[in-house]
């Protein structure tokens, strides 16, 4: 088996081990909850990721960022990436309800979805390009933060307003940190995925 295939297989059993993690508190006992091997789940899930990012690059001898499958890859590894340092700096754990099947459903479709679909031209092996293309996927990734954030705001928001707080919602962050991470994120994604026309115009 290709190494870098090995690799990917066992970031994806680690993205989907710290999914069901998270997810069956919610199922058993209504509430959202982390065991405390969900984040290093995820974590292990991160590093095969990586070290199969960087087989495909030795085995190419290029930047693995040239197709589409490439590109959805490195996206849902930057989006468990950031998930996992807004995780340890504000102790969310909707976002690993939320990104980590979105890093598997990108995941997979980077998987199943032909390179052929996103014609790769000369221009996009430029240096100066490729920076652009990581800095709009690091992007993305923060907008998948600002999503769980804004989710996370709505749950807690009828919650108070409803006067009775259920016991699944004990764990989420105040309106005040929804708000804080969510317009953090924002901070970080848009001018990441700023053009450099954009820049150049303004």
């Amino acid at each position: 088996m290709d190494q870098g295939l090995l690799f990917l297989r066992l970031a994806l059993l680690g993205y989907a081990l710290g999914f069901i993690a998270v997810l069956l508190p919610l199922l058993t006992e209504g509430r959202f909850r982390t065991a405390r091997f969900t984040p290093w789940l995820a974590g292990i899930g991160v590093a095969f990721h990586t070290a199969a990012l960087f087989a495909l690059g030795f085995a190419q001898q290029r930047c693995p960022i040239s197709t589409l499958p490439e590109v959805l890859s490195a996206l849902a590894w930057a989006s468990v990436l950031v998930d996992l340092a807004v995780f340890w700096r504000y102790r969310v754990e909707l976002l690993h309800l939320v990104v980590l099947p979105l890093a598997l459903v990108v995941l997979f479709l980077s998987k199943v979805m032909p390179g052929e679909v996103l014609p790769v031209g000369e221009a996009l092996l430029t240096p100066m390009l490729r920076l652009h293309l990581t800095t709009i996927i690091l992007g993305v990734a923060a907008l998948s933060v600002t999503f769980a954030a804004s989710l996370a705001y709505v749950i807690v928001d009828r919650a108070l307003k409803a006067k009775r707080p259920a016991r699944s919602f004990t764990s989420l962050p105040s309106l005040e940190g929804c708000d804080r991470m969510g317009r953090l994120s924002l901070l970080w994604a848009f001018p990441s995925g700023r053009s450099p026309r954009a820049t150049e115009a303004r």
